[in-house]
């Protein structure tokens, strides 16, 4: 009976260790794949900031044109005096 208790636990033991080994290669992609994402999510936040500082940029030229356009009445007068 103690020969086939130990078969049997040995058994289970290797299952166990085939069991870790595997969730340790799956640990090892999933890390190598998180490490991916993480360096694609940092270039493509960088190119969305690059976006809106383009964006926001245009804004204020936009800004400057109709501030200038605005002042335009005003520059006629003072030429005209």
């Amino acid at each position: 009976m103690t020969d086939n208790l130990l078969q049997k636990l040995e058994e289970r033991t290797m299952m166990l260790l085939t069991e870790i080994e595997s969730l340790r290669n799956r640990v090892s992609v999933l890390t190598r794949e998180n490490t991916e994402l993480k360096s694609e999510y940092n270039t493509h936040m960088k190119k969305v900031r690059e976006l809106i500082a383009l964006v926001e940029s245009l804004d204020i030229d936009q800004d400057t044109r109709v501030n200038n356009i605005e002042r335009l009445p005003e520059q006629a007068i003072y030429a005209t005096s």
